[in-house]
């Protein structure tokens, strides 16, 4: 099994090699509620969110999900960046899937921008440490 991080109430899982975000997402995270404009900033568009990603079918992905997490295919959501079409990643649930995306290009060095903002409080990348 894929070990855990959690953080802000995130709680990622790397699968396929450290390549695929998997990622649940508490509703009390500070993630939660910006999710969507995390993404638009990462590939860098104004656009609806819903236009910036497609779900997918991977059977690699989804036969790791099965094999080492038990999880069938109604339990979670396998989606891919438009722009960036290997860019995959899984969440739980849309916000949860929306932040995977973007650890997803982040993963592949592909992200917009060198800074999280969270709850008006900026988020060193990699450190989880304010910056103030």
């Amino acid at each position: 099994m894929p070990p855990k991080i959690q953080l802000y109430g995130a709680e990622v899982q790397l699968l396929c090699n450290g390549m695929v975000p998997l990622v649940s997402l508490d509703s009390s995270s500070p993630f939660h509620g910006c999710a969507s404009s995390m993404l638009q900033t990462a590939v860098d568009s104004c656009g609806k969110v819903d236009g910036l990603y497609e779900h997918c079918f991977d059977e690699r992905i989804q036969r790791d999900l099965e094999r080492t997490l038990s999880l069938r295919l109604s339990d979670y959501m396998l989606a891919q960046v438009k722009s960036h079409p290997d860019v995959r990643a899984v969440g739980l649930t849309k916000r949860s899937l929306l932040l995977a995306l973007v650890l997803g290009l982040g993963l592949t060095g592909t992200v917009k921008t060198k800074k999280i903002v969270v709850s008006d409080e900026r988020i060193r990348p990699g450190s989880g440490q304010k910056v103030r």
